[in-house]
């Protein structure tokens, strides 16, 4: 398509915060967030390998917080958007995802974090097929709902700016007002 990348919000906050540049570039569609990405990468002038590894924990780190209680699911293989998928192409995601956690920690795992949160039935259907037990999404609206559904749970995203106060600080009352849904 004729998309390019001023489809992305030309607002100057969204250019300058990578939090809310990140929001506006999940918003678009995946063919676009691709060339976006290829155009950063490219951008950057290194070799993928120099720079692609510090985006995720490495093994040595995710066994030492294992060690230390902390339980790891599956965020996909790729993260690549799950509704942008074949059904054969999901299947892998979910289950070589899944069995590369297993290996490495000796446990089951039993939840995925859907990528940028997106899922439909089919996708949960298949996460439930593939052994997870929880899937946790980014919906906010839970009118109408008694119970909540066990494979598209609410989560938030926590990040370095996600709990300022008005001096631009970590404040505990607005991260306390998040961690309770206030906002």
């Amino acid at each position: 398509g004729s998309h390019e990348y001023h489809d992305i919000p030309n607002n100057p906050g969204i250019r300058k915060d990578p939090y809310e540049f990140v929001k506006a570039v999940m918003g678009l569609d995946h063919d676009l967030q691709k060339k976006i990405r290829d155009k950063m990468r490219a951008m950057i002038g290194k070799p993928e390998s120099e720079y692609r590894q510090r985006w995720m924990l490495n093994q040595d780190e995710i066994r030492e917080m294992y060690a230390s209680n902390i339980t790891f699911g599956s965020h996909g293989k790729s993260h690549e958007i799950f509704p942008d998928m074949s059904q054969e192409e999901l299947l892998a995601e979910l289950r070589d995802s899944k069995a590369a956690i297993e290996s490495m920690l000796n446990t089951e795992v039993i939840s995925i974090a859907y990528p940028n949160g997106d899922y439909n039935e089919t996708i949960k259907q298949t996460a439930r097929e593939c052994g997870y037990k929880i899937g946790m999404a980014t919906d906010f609206d839970t009118k109408g709902t008694e119970y909540p559904d066990i494979l598209a749970l609410r989560r938030m995203s926590i990040n370095e700016g996600a709990a300022l106060g008005p001096g631009g600080r970590f404040s505990k009352a607005v991260f306390a007002c998040l961690l309770e849904w206030f906002f």
